[in-house]
């Protein structure tokens, strides 16, 4: 009896990786596997390091951009309390860098019915009201 293993991860149809496991019941080609839950072991172990490779690979993609004058980036609003408006994004423009360890910038937030500058405002990597993000890849 045969048993596998497999796992694989796609981007947009591109594989980005591909892994199996395979070995017999008792006399497999690895010798390594004599129970399915040895297989599972070693295929949940190789799923922790795709993992943490995959989380290495997005930390140091977001580390590479830096914040700079004039770039075009996300300043998340904080709506009103009673809900009648939601906390929405707003495109802004960086006109200084004030800390680049912290990402902190001042920003020109433009809106669709004017304009208006805030200062010190903080980065979040996710969507937080008054702080700013990049752009979502589309």
């Amino acid at each position: 009896m045969k048993r596998t293993a497999a796992i694989a991860a796609y981007d947009g149809g591109v594989p980005l990786f591909a892994f199996s496991i395979f070995n017999k019941a008792t006399d497999g080609p690895t010798g390594r596997h004599s129970s399915k839950g040895e297989l599972l072991k070693e295929f949940l172990a190789m799923l922790l390091r795709l993992f943490c490779c995959f989380q290495i690979q997005i930390k140091l993609e977001v580390n590479f951009m830096k914040p700079s004058i004039g770039r075009t980036v996300h300043y998340q609003r904080y709506g009103t309390p009673g809900g009648e408006y939601k906390s929405e994004p707003s495109a802004a423009i960086i006109t200084e860098v004030v800390n680049e360890d912290t990402s902190v910038v001042h920003v020109t937030v433009l809106n669709p019915t004017g304009f208006h500058f805030n200062r010190d405002v903080p980065f979040s990597e996710v969507p937080k009201p008054g702080h700013w993000n990049w752009p979502p890849r589309v």
